[in-house]
Parts: structure tokens; C-alpha cells; sequence
């Protein structure tokens, strides 16, 4: 989650320890927009009022999180789960753009219209960058049916205790009945 600070002439939001968006007045009452990526700054457009101006700002902040996300594999991972669990509306289309690369054309186009969430488990899975709970994430912001969940978590290796938990608070399943259809036991 971003981390918000202020100082006299510019403020600023720090998404992590490589990318800050930034706003500060500007000339003819207009506000100018920044984002710094690795210490390299960034301008960009003029906007009308700071409210703007922070909707512009954090864009280029989202914009240069994708392009890391694209060299760092961690990176992708990180930026998949919060896309996922985020307070934003999920966007498929943020996936492609952080995974895509790493898949055929064919495999990419799949990745963005798939309505089958076994398919679509297969094809983040073949990125290689994806931990198995990020994807259970992604099934829940896809509102993927519980019944189509089950088997998809324990093909991919999810840890039990940690897909009961997840599908528990994800799709509002009680534990038991999870751990039952995940074919948890006792110890």
C-alpha cells in the first residue's frame, strides 16, 4: 500500500522502495505530475487541481510498477496479488500486462479472454512468476465458481492450511467444509 507524505512545496506517495508519485504546484495555477522510478525522475502531464493531479501521479506510478514487474519476476508476483486483493475494481488486462510477455501470442491472447478458470490457472501457472496462492487470489477477484477452486488448489501445490484459509475468507466458505473438499487431515 502506498505511504503518503507532505513537505511545503510537493507531495508525494511512496508505492515502494523504487517508485514515489509525485505532485507539486505548477505554473498558471496548474499542477505538475512525477513519478521517480530508481531515482530517475519522470514528468508528466499538467493537471487542473491536485485532486487530478494525484489521479495522473499514481497512473504513472501504477504504470511504472508494470514495467518492472516485467524484468523482475518477484516483482510480478507482488504486483499480481495486490492487483487481486486490491481496493481498485479488477482488470484482466493489468494481468496480461504483467505476465503476457512471458507467453506465446496464442497463450497471451488465452490469458485475456478466457472464461475457464482452470484455463486461466494453466496459463498463469506457465508464466513461471506466479506463487500458487497469488493465483487463488486471482481466481477469487475473477469470481471463479468454488466447485471449479477445489481441484485447481491442489493442482497447482497450494499449501492446505494456507487455501483454507484463503478460499475461507476469499469465497466465504466455512474452513471445514474447505479442508473437506481439499482432502485436509487432521494432522
Amino acid at each position: 500500500a502506498p505511504v503518503e507524505g507532505r513537505d511545503d512545496r510537493t507531495q508525494h506517495r511512496r508505492y515502494d522502495e523504487h517508485v514515489t508519485a509525485m505532485i507539486s504546484p505548477g505554473p498558471g495555477g496548474r499542477w505538475q505530475t512525477w513519478v521517480s522510478v530508481d531515482g530517475e525522475q519522470r514528468q508528466g502531464p499538467y493537471a487542473p487541481n491536485p485532486t487530478a493531479a494525484r489521479t495522473v501521479a499514481d497512473g504513472l506510478a501504477r504504470g511504472a510498477l508494470l514495467e518492472l514487474a516485467s524484468v523482475t519476476p518477484s516483482r510480478a508476483n507482488e504486483i499480481v496479488r495486490d492487483l487481486a486483493t486490491g481496493d481498485s475494481t479488477w482488470n484482466r488486462a493489468e494481468l496480461v500486462a504483467v505476465i503476457g510477455h512471458r507467453l506465446t501470442d496464442t497463450d497471451r491472447h488465452d490469458l485475456a479472454t478466457t472464461n475457464d478458470p482452470q484455463r486461466l490457472t494453466e496459463l498463469m501457472s506457465d508464466s513461471g512468476v506466479l506463487a500458487p496462492t497469488t493465483m487463488l487470489h486471482v481466481l477469487a477477484a475473477e469470481h471463479a465458481d468454488i466447485a471449479a477452486v477445489y481441484p485447481i488448489a491442489v493442482s497447482i501445490g497450494a499449501p492446505v492450511a494456507d487455501a483454507i484459509r484463503l478460499i475461507h475468507d476469499r469465497w466465504d466458505v466455512d474452513r471445514l467444509t474447505v479442508g473437506q473438499a481439499l482432502g485436509a487431515e487432521v494432522h
